[in-house]
């Protein structure tokens, strides 16, 4: 992970240095503001490189669960599901075992 100030090693996240814990945090969140993904990889001698996201071929996303998506609206848990590329079988599955839920 480079920028002008700092190069982080894999030896500074491993031995928990404050900065570069800090710098590995800020360095992140960015990436993830920005691309939502980071990747994190080590080159040949341990430093810390942030992958461009258009390097790897993302195969899964991660899910809301069941439980988060039941405190949003039908409407935007919708939203959610269709974005998270569910199928429309899952998206019906999940409204019934969130009617049910409700009518517990």
């Amino acid at each position: 992970m480079n920028n002008e100030e700092h190069t982080l090693e894999l030896a500074d996240l491993k031995n928990a240095n404050k900065s570069a814990m800090l710098a590995a945090g800020v360095v992140l969140g960015e990436a993830l503001s920005r691309d939502r993904i980071a990747i994190f990889m080590l080159d040949a001698v341990d430093k810390v490189v942030l992958m461009d996201s258009l390097s790897v071929k993302i195969l899964t996303v991660p899910k809301v669960s069941d439980e988060d998506l039941d405190k949003l609206g039908d409407d935007r848990a919708i939203e959610i599901m269709t974005r998270e590329l569910r199928s429309e079988g899952e998206i019906l599955s999940y409204l019934e075992r969130r009617k049910v839920r409700a009518n517990g």
